[in-house]
């Protein structure tokens, strides 16, 4: 899981490659943050990515799960499933998770496969979901195995009907060396449908992460054959030829189009785990982008040594033309104060503004 990930990431310096506007504004959230605090069923998660249907409601998209209830504060008789699902409808939410012999299960699951789920898109008439394949047996936590692009034929119906096809994306890398990985961020821009993910180096326990981008016409999307991958100059067919575009990014971020900026905005946690939310703007949907100016510290880092914050992402579903939801997580790197203190392990929320 992935509060078990080390802690100890290396800073480096990053020069300016595009100007962007200083004045951004933060605030929290408090009325969206009761939404998600729940004292039986689905108690918390991490992931929190989110899609807004053609009828208005928005789709929840959350990795592990905690599923049971909160007595004093903390966790109990509860289990943690691989992923669950939201429906919102107002500020009402729904949620929503499989069963297995009458227990908790995970929404999405093949035969020896836990899933987390990353971006997706409606698309073609279906939703269509990226999945990070992760295997959870290992002593040192997890390890990415894979991607799978899950399309949903009704994504208008309860996601407990849900039909789903599985698909293997056939791009990535997955080692120790470090993980090379498509669909943390989509975009949809100029008829194109931009996949954003991250390349990886991992040298001596530390991990780097830099931004990739690859897109696909609209009308081709479930076509990996039309897929293209920026190196910097133009796009190739290759995937491996990918360049990285900005660095200190995390697994986890959002890319959107601000028309009042007039430029696109990434929104990632700094070195993928720290105290700092950061947004980075360009005049492209691949660049170049500024440094990464910090909006947001997460005051829950300073509750305890081992308190960690991730995941930092915009809801495009939930902003306006001058701000931007925001939503991360803040955990901890010892299991048992996760399970004590139910404060952590659930979305937190801030707004941006312009």
């Amino acid at each position: 899981m992935r509060f078990l990930i080390a802690t100890s990431l290396l800073i480096l310096a990053v020069p300016i490659l595009w100007a962007q506007p200083s004045a951004f504004t933060a605030e929290t959230v408090p009325a969206l943050e009761s939404m998600f605090a729940r004292k039986s069923g689905w108690t918390g998660a991490d992931g929190d990515y989110s899609l807004k249907l053609p009828d208005g409601r928005i789709i929840w998209l959350f990795s592990d799960t905690w599923i049971g209830r909160i007595e004093n504060g903390a966790h109990r008789d509860s289990v943690i499933i691989d992923n669950s699902v939201g429906i919102q409808t107002g500020n009402k939410i729904d949620f929503f998770y499989g069963r297995t012999d009458g227990k908790p299960a995970a929404m999405f699951t093949q035969p020896d496969a836990a899933f987390w789920i990353y971006d997706g898109v409606l698309l073609e008439g279906r939703l269509q979901l990226f999945l990070q394949r992760v295997d959870k047996s290992g002593d040192d936590g997890f390890r990415h195995t894979g991607t799978v692009l899950a399309r949903i034929s009704n994504p208008h119906d309860p996601p407990t009907d849900w039909k789903v096809e599985y698909l293997e994306l056939p791009f990535g890398r997955f080692t120790a060396a470090g993980d090379t990985l498509f669909g943390s961020a989509i975009l949809r821009s100029g008829g194109h449908v931009y996949v954003y993910g991250t390349s990886e180096s991992v040298t001596g326990g530390i991990h780097k992460k830099n931004l990739i981008a690859g897109r696909v016409s609209e009308s081709k999307f479930s076509s990996f054959n039309s897929w293209r991958f920026f190196d910097g100059k133009r796009w190739r067919r290759d995937w491996r030829l990918a360049a990285p575009l900005a660095d200190r990014f995390a697994n986890e971020f959002s890319m959107t189009y601000s028309t009042k900026l007039r430029r696109y905005v990434a929104v990632h946690t700094l070195d993928g785990i720290s105290a700092q939310v950061a947004l980075r703007t360009a005049p492209t949907p691949v660049g170049p982008w500024s440094a990464p100016q910090t909006v947001f510290r997460c005051p829950e880092a300073e509750w305890g040594p081992r308190v960690i914050c991730y995941a930092a992402k915009g809801h495009a579903s939930l902003s306006g033309t001058d701000d931007i939801v925001v939503s991360y997580v803040a955990s901890s790197t010892d299991f048992w104060q996760i399970a004590t203190d139910a404060r952590l392990y659930r979305p937190r929320f801030l707004r941006i503004r312009f």
